[in-house]
């Protein structure tokens, strides 16, 4: 029999036998395990239609059992998060090293029952992960998610085997020091401790994350701070050198670190500091010095705070990587540093990224010989240099880098990790599950499943312990917003699944296999397809387009009444779809009108009438499409937020037809 289990165990064996489960009714567990006991007791009926009577066992250890324990007494991996679990004809026992473990194995069993809830086949498994930290990203700057949701998602995030979750609140907390910050209905800090206490109970720690120098466009954008801005009039960076920067600072790492006292770290942020150094404050303190020293001495200042509360900082390299190699000697050794590329989807690529530099060889360049079909397009801009042009030795110290010696030259995608690898520093990894570059409609499903699945082999090749999955609300606090987070969750179950054992490119269609059945309860894989074609949909109409928007439409339909688990979030999918159907609509709209609108006054009256008809008509099936969805989204974000998603997916080209309709209309 295939199981389809997700994350997939290290070790499975199958033995003849089966347990049966109906007469079952005594669930023994280890004493210092009653939160998993109400988990478990919950889970088995919700599966089952069965309830359990739960017997809490005075002996030492992380164990459970259900009928006849077996003897499960063999040594364990010393990992942390290492379980067994025996299924004999007599009964089902697990043993752990630790609560967590414990979780897990119950995680296991409960994909098992959704196989068959009354009887389970004899079978050991013996399991572990290879990346300590597999860590989800929330991202508050916007589609906030309600405080009801953010509970609601950390069942789900433990199934996964997914043990934290990096968290940016921004200005949805309620900061004692700086209640100004806060937008409406932001998060009290005993909400957060409740959460934070509950995700502890599902395995999951919360780590909280703070900008500590850039990203600050919600503070700097405010009358009160504009003064702390490094160049006037941009909002992105805080001025290092004026000591009201470093107050505020100090003021939200103290409130992080009083409110996640357990955590394993706390994110610093640190990233795209682009202008440090270009004030006059900074140019003297720098003393002639190249401004990137100014936000080395930063980054260690900040990293020194939060270790003097007893917490690892941790925080996003690419500043770290604008450093000399005298400086990078400098950085701090008790800090995690991680690494972020969300566009490649493999191991090698075209161009070689390394110290914020793009090098690119000119063969790339070159019309290819022969067939043109399925070749990849070149990824080439204005600021990328030639490797070609490079120095002689600097292009053999990056020679261990090329993954293929002949052209066009390939490059290690994962150079930046190597060299942080080389500085002797702690890092990691972060994928993009949904990311800016990924649109407002959905995320890349594919693109950010292979994009995870390259970094946590990247992390296992340079013992790299750290791999997250990164869900970003918008670029910044006034990008554009971007998907809605609840459509993570096939990049949420690759995070977890990658992360927990190698998860090779040719293993796809089974993902997609054990995703469909443990997450929707579907009976194959087809909503990878769906997924994947919904990727390779054009989001925007032309002449020339693929629009697989109507094949998904009906394949979803087929499949709705399949859904046995997560209803809602397959309607959400359906739903968004629907949504980028009528955006199409009203682009080859305003396009047929483009076509004509030279030549209008020689359009015959009624094709003019047809043309300014459907404009009307599509608008007002924006108008009703725009409630629906962001009464939709509104079940589990903010309302503003829910709003503004729908809005922003919606209103764009409904504007852009009215206001052609009226230019039209006055010719």
């Amino acid at each position: 029999m295939t199981y389809k289990l997700l994350p997939r165990p290290r070790y499975l064996m199958s033995v003849a036998g089966s347990f049966d489960l109906l007469p079952v009714t005594d669930f023994r567990i280890s004493a210092n395990a009653a939160k998993l006991a109400e988990i478990a007791i919950a889970e088995f009926a919700a599966e089952t239609g069965r309830e359990l009577t739960t017997d809490q066992g005075k002996a030492a250890g992380w164990h459970f059992s259900l009928g006849k324990p077996p003897d499960v007494a063999d040594a364990l991996d010393d990992n942390p998060e290492a379980y067994r679990l025996e299924i004999t004809a007599t009964g089902i026992g697990a043993t752990a090293n630790t609560y967590t473990g414990l979780l897990y194995a119950w995680q296991t069993l409960k994909q098992l029952l959704r196989h068959d809830s009354e009887s389970l086949p004899c079978l050991s498994i013996h399991d572990w992960p290879d990346l300590r930290w597999r860590i989800y990203h929330v991202d508050m700057k916007a589609t906030r998610r309600r405080l009801d949701n953010l509970h609601a998602i950390l069942p789900q995030l433990a199934e996964f085997k997914i043990n934290a979750v990096l968290i940016e609140y921004e200005d949805y907390i309620e900061l004692e020091r700086h209640p100004e910050l806060a937008v409406e209905g932001a998060l009290a800090q005993a909400d957060i401790r409740e959460w934070v206490d509950a995700a502890a109970v599902y395995g999951i720690s919360v780590i909280p994350l703070v900008q500590t120098l850039a990203h600050w466009q919600y503070i700097l954008n405010r009358p009160e701070y504009r003064h702390l801005q490094e160049k006037a009039g941009d909002t992105t960076t805080a001025c290092p050198s004026q000591p009201e920067t470093w107050t505020l600072v100090a003021d939200f790492l103290d409130e992080m670190l009083a409110l996640h006292a357990d955590a394993p770290f706390v994110h610093v942020g640190l990233d795209e500091a682009f202008h440090v150094g270009v004030c006059d404050l900074c140019k003297a303190a720098l003393g002639g010095r190249p401004p990137s020293s100014l936000f080395a001495d930063w980054s260690r200042r900040v990293c020194d705070h939060v270790l003097a509360g007893g917490i690892t900082p941790m925080l996003w390299s690419d500043m770290v990587e604008t450093l000399d190699a005298s400086m990078g000697e400098q950085l701090h050794r008790g800090a995690y540093y991680i690494d972020w590329q969300y566009m490649n989807p493999q191991r090698d690529f075209q161009y070689l990224e390394v110290h914020h530099k793009k090098h690119i060889s000119r063969e790339w360049l070159k019309r290819p010989n022969g067939e043109i079909e399925g070749k990849l397009p070149v990824d080439f801009r204005a600021n990328f240099t030639f490797y070609e042009d490079l120095p002689a030795d600097e292009r053999e110290g990056y020679e261990r880098l090329v993954d293929n010696p002949e052209y066009p030259k390939r490059f290690r995608a994962d150079a930046r990790l190597a060299w942080l690898k080389e500085l002797g520093l702690k890092c990691g990894g972060v994928s993009g599950i949904r990311v800016s570059c990924h649109g407002k409609m959905a995320p890349r499903f594919v693109h950010g499943q292979m994009n995870t699945r390259f970094w946590a082999e990247a992390c296992r090749e340079h013992g790299a312990d750290v791999l997250i999955g990164s869900s970003w609300a918008r670029g910044h606090s006034f990008a554009s917003i971007n998907a809605h987070p609840e459509l993570d969750w096939y990049g949420i179950a690759t995070l977890g699944d990658a992360g927990w054992a190698p998860l090779d490119a040719s293993e796809m269609r089974d993902f997609d296999e054990r995703f469909g059945f443990q997450f929707f309860g579907l009976p194959d894989g087809g909503i990878g397809d769906l997924y994947y074609l919904f990727e390779q949909s054009d989001e925007r109409a032309g002449d020339t387009m693929n629009d697989f928007y109507t094949y998904i439409a009906e394949a979803c339909e087929a499949l709705l009444p399949q859904v046995c688990r997560n209803r809602d979030r397959f309607e959400l999918f359906a739903e968004i779809n629907e949504v980028q159907r009528l955006r199409t609509r009203a682009q080859f709209a305003v396009l047929e009108v483009e076509y004509f609108y030279q030549t209008w006054d020689r359009v015959p009256p009624a094709f003019k009438r047809r043309m300014l008809d459907d404009f009307e008509a599509i608008g007002e099936a924006m108008d009703e499409c725009c409630e629906r969805a962001a009464a939709r989204y509104a079940m589990t974000l903010r309302q503003a937020d829910a709003d503004e998603l729908a809005a922003s997916q919606l209103l764009f080209w409904k504007d852009n037809m009215q206001q052609m309709k009226a230019q039209l209309q006055e010719r």
